[in-house]
């Protein structure tokens, strides 16, 4: 009997609906600065904080790029070597087409 109210209470205390995950923090804080074309470039310009609390060995930020009618088109990417805590990074993503709406998909700290 003692072993099964021990197997119950070990199941029930390790629940996850008891203890659920905590949502990931994200490693950057991310502004953008500057979306258009220059000189027949589309660039997304912005200024990234790494807020991870460790040193990055290599930073990436990721957007899905849309057409005017909505269809995706492509991927923009911005990475920074040695992306050190707690400074700051201005970044430029750039394509050669002229895209009309952009999509935070990722930004990483590796």
């Amino acid at each position: 009997m003692k072993r099964i109210i021990a197997l119950l209470l070990a199941a029930v205390v390790s629940s996850p609906a008891l203890f659920p995950e905590e949502e990931p923090k994200p490693d950057f804080e991310i502004k953008i600065l500057k979306v258009g074309m220059e000189r027949e470039i589309f660039h997304l310009r912005g200024i990234a904080k790494n807020i991870s609390g460790r040193n990055c060995t290599m930073a990436e930020i990721s957007y899905n790029v849309f057409d005017a009618e909505g269809n995706a088109i492509g991927t923009l990417v911005a990475a920074k070597p040695n992306f050190v805590a707690g400074s700051t990074w201005k970044f430029d993503a750039v394509s050669g087409s002229n895209e009309g709406r952009y999509e935070l998909i990722a930004a990483n700290c590796y």
